[in-house]
């Protein structure tokens, strides 16, 4: 049955090599190339799309996929149509599910293959993906499912939370009927402790499931982080909030959001999230994006609706960012923030809250890659200028998609007295400036990184409260440093 309330993640791993932050419109696999097809624009996408479909057996929907090696599309198709946990009280659903996401299941297929070691499926049911990789790859896998507290499983003994299973299937060789019995964990990945050791796991793949979390998708996310390895990937897939498909609901007048299910709370989408919004959440929790991508998973492009033609000026840049599935490859490099970041979460103490925010529609800096962390207040408008107070210590958290020189600007003004800010990229001091109470423009030349960026603006004599200064006759409680206007990279 396809309960993602029964499901605890899944997913896999990388070879194709996702160019950062890159492409939606149409973009699509090919199974002789381990590189995505890149198609950044209108001119290019028919040539690559006529080269894609060079490749492809005439199967159900046309597009290029990564298939494995000595096997057509339509074969694929029929193994993984005929994977069945046995005992499934639905068989039609999970094979009506196989025919709706066979080309995401496939593309996810395309992001593991070549990848060793020992590797966490969490969600695993209904196991298109892990027969794929049981078929098709080296990797050891530990299947892992949550069918909420009334699943009747059969533990072990020794209380591992193990649960047995048996998936019957058609061999995609020789055609004949088989079965496998194996095993999987039963716990709920964003409440309890995984029954897994520190540093246990060279892949977690978190599949389709981030979208059914309804409480503390950080948690999971620390618990992914524990048992992989340094260095070790994790591989995310979900739908896109800012799917073209939706645009074209809410301007018709239609809800976007999902009908509650029968399956209970986790069995609808709880919260989407864009290709930002998933970028800024993994680089908190100490990954480091190795690429990311929104890719139109079906044949049929939205971008001919009518609706979407008219919108295509407005849209602009922001193309390569609609697709219907975000597809991530991250790696387990550095210390993950302690707290709950501010721009997810709402309704928690203070003191369990980190001041990380995203920019609003018209803010200080107008960068969809670019993060308030620390001491930044709320927005203002000065004479309809967007304004931003920051206490002693703020940063940007900048991602950039490659190694580059920039130039940083802003303008700054030192409230009630003039102050010292040191401007920090990183470790280093790169320059220091005396603010006054009224506007200057400060400029200094950066090299950013490919991944994540953090440039830091530390007031050394800290900042003062309004309501603190009789004179002033304010009541406003809040510690004023600087305030800032303008922000660019150019």
């Amino acid at each position: 049955m396809i309960r993602k309330e029964l499901q605890v993640m899944s997913l896999a791993n990388y070879i194709y090599r996702i160019k950062a932050s890159i492409n939606l419109k149409g973009q699509q696999f090919c199974s002789e190339d381990v590189s995505m097809i890149a198609r950044s624009s209108k001119a290019n996408n028919f040539q690559q799309e006529e080269a894609c479909l060079a490749h492809i057996d005439e199967f159900p929907n046309g597009q290029c996929l990564p298939l494995p090696d000595g096997i057509s599309e339509s074969a694929l198709f029929s193994f993984l149509r005929s994977v069945c946990a046995v005992g499934e009280p639905s068989p039609e659903v999970v094979q009506r599910y196989c025919e709706d996401h066979f080309n995401r299941i496939v593309f996810t297929y395309g992001l593991i293959k070549g990848l060793k070691g020992k590797c966490l499926e969490l969600g695993s049911a209904p196991y298109f993906i892990t027969m794929l990789l049981k078929q098709f790859t080296d990797l050891e896998l530990v299947l892992a499912n949550y069918f909420g507290q009334r699943y009747a499983g059969i533990y072990r003994e020794n209380a591992e939370r193990v649960c047995p299973l048996e998936i019957s299937f058609e061999n995609p060789r020789n055609h004949m009927k088989e079965y496998i019995k194996t095993e999987f964990y039963q716990f709920n990945v964003e409440s309890d402790m995984y029954p897994f050791s520190d540093s246990e796991f060279d892949v977690v793949l978190f599949c389709e499931l981030i979208e059914h979390m309804q409480m503390d998708p950080i948690y999971a996310l620390m618990e992914m982080k524990r048992v992989l390895k340094p260095n070790g990937v994790l591989i995310l897939t979900t739908p896109n909030a800012n799917r073209i498909e939706n645009i074209i609901r809410m301007i018709s007048g239609s809800n976007i959001y999902d009908h509650y299910s029968g399956y209970g709370p986790y069995g609808r989408h709880n919260r989407e999230y864009n290709v930002h919004e998933l970028m800024t959440l993994l680089e908190y929790c100490g990954f480091s994006i190795d690429s990311i991508s929104a890719i139109d998973t079906t044949n049929v492009s939205a971008w001919e609706d009518p609706i979407i033609k008219q919108l295509e000026p407005l849209l602009g840049e922001k193309e390569h960012s609609l697709g219907k599935q975000i597809f991530i490859r991250a790696k387990n490099t550095k210390e993950a923030r302690r707290k709950r970041p501010a721009f997810l979460y709402a309704n928690y103490l203070p003191e369990e809250l980190e001041n990380f925010k995203l920019p609003e529609k018209e803010d200080v800096i107008n960068e969809p890659s670019i993060a308030f962390i620390g001491d930044w207040h709320d927005l203002e408008l000065w004479n309809s200028t967007p304004t931003r107070w920051i206490g002693p210590d703020a940063s940007l958290h900048i991602y950039s998609e490659q190694n580059r020189s920039t130039k940083f600007c802003f303008k700054v003004l030192s409230f009630y007295s003039q102050r010292n800010l040191e401007v920090r990229f990183g470790e280093a001091l790169i320059a220091k400036y005396e603010v006054p109470t009224s506007f200057i423009n400060v400029c200094e030349a950066i090299n950013l990184s490919a991944g994540a960026n953090e440039l830091r603006l530390h007031v050394r004599e800290g900042c003062e409260r309004p309501c603190d200064k009789p004179e002033l006759k304010n009541t406003d409680s809040r510690c004023l440093s600087l305030a800032i206007q303008e922000v660019t990279f150019s």
